[in-house]
């Protein structure tokens, strides 16, 4: 079977701690016969009274929505895809006659009441907020404001205090669209593709009502079934881990609900149930794609376009929302991943493929070697965590070293004239895979594999643009690169720093500008240290030789050092740190390694998870025969780490705010 690999792309696409409700992400219907999918439904019952009498939108009129999600997360994303879509096609077009405002709580309740009051002030002429938080805050705080509320992504409105009922109009500012989860009809699916399992354990946070939900919904379907139901809650996303490996020796599978804490750290479960052979069933359609074994749930985009259509043009044309029954899905999809059920010694049933509307996987050549060349360009803790996460999402799609891989592992050792000598080695080897990790390592790949045919799929690039990789990421490339890469979050970064040291005025960075990746970071961030007041001070090195003095340069010349992801920086970083602890000078960091290493603070995309996207979403499509000039260029979307060093803080006498502490990822040090 082939692998669809536009599939595979568009639904593995994580950060953070949340709060509630990816359901309305679920299907409603409750079929009677075994799961099958069904073309994802654009339909929906019939508003209670006649359409408004507009039909498209009024000429020369500008029309404002206030959107807003509780977290950034694949699902929700495709939600908000299929929204603008469904829109767009009602001709409400953004930036042209539509203003989209677009607000991302980041996890925090409190932000979502804070968003909705911002719509709120802005007198949007519809609020659409996406997930059970969002809706709960928009519904309290637009009471009485005469501004429409046309909610999405929920499953339970009545249980969550949002409606009085989903059988008819609610005669006030509000509908929506909202999907109970098949709960039956999901343990129909995972018994049959595992009819062995009598232990199941779960994972949740018991502060999302929505998980507390279906946590008690999929506990009394699983004792019905004989199923013993263990389950582990968690606080954040920190502590998943440790909570799937809590599970080891009691349990035959894992059964994951739509929870959103453990979906932001969706990675660590798949790699304690790789290591231990044992399967994920989820009830989170993106998951699968991700490494569970199998889902039931409604297409995600699809639940956008219906929501936009049904509810929010109509609305928008002048209909009144109270008017208008809440509506829910008719239709859901089987998804499978054959090499994450083969992982774990399953076999999907030729009746759950065929039905199943998303494959995901298809499982490496029964007899064939692979070889995969991965180069990065010196040895460092954060390339070497991405090493590991492109190994374990290899691992759970099939491909294990020592068995069917051959995974030829090289260090330029920061000499770039060496990294291409390694490209080449790779070329003539005609291995399966180039993975090159580092931008000097891709170009050098990229630009020695132009014209062969073997295919270079990168990593660790915050830039393909600029760095000279690609000319667009918002496309296939049509040669033999693709690759994912992540932009640094510089603003948010500068606001961390100035939120623990508020009265630094001059700061110094250091770099090798032999490093395109770091020219660029260095010319971002001294425009944004500009823009906020402060005086940039910058020194350059060759070589790691140079750091201690290149540090010392800088002493009696700024209050702080902030360090970019510089790679000769990195390799002689303790000398930095010397310095700075001498002369009670703050380190602040973009390279999430170098806290534990004497910087104060950072915040970075996960490294490990990292890895595991690349792999996942295109080493192992291309590994099963897609073509990546085919394969757009994956932006990291997964989880985002906050990091402080408090020992660090107090020999530079600073204090981390305790908001900062409590929302950390890590912590290193003593209070």
């Amino acid at each position: 079977m082939s692998t669809k690999y536009d599939f595979y792309r568009k639904w593995i696409t994580l950060a953070v701690v949340l709060a509630l409700a990816l359901a309305a992400c679920s299907p409603a219907t409750t079929p009677t016969t075994s799961p099958t999918s069904a073309p994802a439904a654009t339909s929906a019952p019939a508003a209670t009274e006649p359409p408004p009498a507009a039909t498209g939108p009024e000429p020369g009129r500008t029309y404002t929505i206030g959107y807003s999600q509780i977290v950034d997360h694949p699902a929700l994303n495709e939600v908000r895809r299929g929204f603008l879509d469904g829109l767009k096609a009602a001709g409400f077009v953004e930036g042209e006659n539509l203003v989209f405002d677009y607000q991302n709580a980041q996890g925090d309740v409190a932000n979502a009441r804070n968003i909705a009051e911002k719509f709120v002030a802005d007198k949007v002429d519809l609020i659409a907020p996406c997930t059970t938080p969002n809706s709960q805050a928009a519904v309290q705080v637009a009471k009485d404001s005469g501004i429409p509320v046309v909610f999405g992504c929920v499953t339970d409105p009545v249980a969550a205090g949002i409606l009085a009922s989903v059988d008819k109009p609610s005669g006030s500012n509000v509908t929506g669209v909202y999907g109970p989860l098949p709960i039956p009809e999901l343990f129909d699916l995972f018994l049959q593709i595992d009819p062995n399992m009598k232990k199941v354990g779960t994972i949740y946070n018991a502060s999302e009502d929505n998980s507390v939900l279906i946590n008690k919904q999929s506990k009394a379907e699983a004792e019905k079934r004989g199923l013993q139901w263990i389950e582990v809650t968690v606080a954040s996303s920190a502590d998943v881990k440790t909570a799937a490996e809590s599970l080891i020796g009691k349990i035959d599978a894992y059964i994951t609900g739509q929870d959103n804490t453990v979906a932001s750290a969706f990675e660590a479960v798949v790699k304690t149930a790789v290591d231990n052979g044992l399967p994920i069933f989820t009830m989170d359609p993106t998951a699968v794609g991700r490494g569970a074994v199998a889902s039931l749930a409604t297409n995600q985009y699809d639940i956008g376009v219906l929501w936009a259509k049904e509810l929010a043009v109509p609305v928008l044309l002048g209909t009144d929302p109270g008017t208008l029954t809440p509506i829910k899905p008719k239709s859901y999809d089987v998804q499978v991943n054959l090499s994450a059920a083969a992982g774990v010694g399953l076999t999907v049933p030729a009746e759950v493929v065929s039905k199943a509307a998303n494959v995901y996987g298809d499982t490496p050549e029964a007899g064939r070697v692979y070889k995969v060349g991965f180069t990065q360009i010196v040895d460092h803790p954060a390339l070497n965590a991405t090493r590991q996460g492109f190994l374990d999402g290899l691992k759970a799609a099939g491909f294990v070293e020592g068995k069917n891989l051959v995974f030829d592992y090289q260090n330029a050792q920061g000499d770039v004239a060496n990294a291409r000598n390694i490209a080449e080695k790779f070329v003539a080897d005609k291995v399966d895979l180039m993975a090159p990790c580092t931008t000097p390592t891709v170009q050098a790949a990229v630009q020695v594999a132009k014209g062969s045919t073997v295919p270079v799929v990168f990593g660790c690039v915050d830039n393909p643009v600029g760095d000279g990789i690609l000319e667009s990421v918002d496309k296939p490339s049509g040669t033999n690169v693709t690759g994912l890469y992540g932009p640094i979050p510089v603003p948010q970064l500068f606001d961390l720093f100035l939120k623990i040291d508020p009265n630094m005025k001059k700061v110094g960075t250091i770099y090798n500008p032999s490093e395109t990746n770091s020219v660029n970071t260095v010319a971002e961030s001294k425009a944004e240290a500009e823009k906020r007041g402060l005086q940039w001070v910058e020194v350059t090195v060759t070589s790691s030789a140079e750091m201690k003095t290149a540090a010392e340069s800088l002493v009696g010349k700024i209050d702080a050092y902030i360090l970019v992801q510089d790679n000769t920086v990195a390799s002689a970083f303790e000398a930095v740190v010397q310095v700075a602890q001498a002369n009670q000078l703050p380190i602040f960091s973009m390279d999430p390694t170098a806290v534990e290493r004497g910087a104060v603070a950072s915040l970075a995309g996960n490294q490990y998870d990292k890895g595991m996207q690349w792999a996942t979403e295109l080493a192992v499509p291309v590994l099963l025969g897609g073509n990546p000039g085919s394969l757009t260029p994956v932006k990291f979307s997964k989880s985002f780490d906050l990091q402080v060093n408090l020992d660090a803080a107090k020999a530079a006498n600073l204090t981390v705010p305790p908001d900062i502490i409590a929302t950390a990822t890590q912590v290193f040090g003593q209070p």
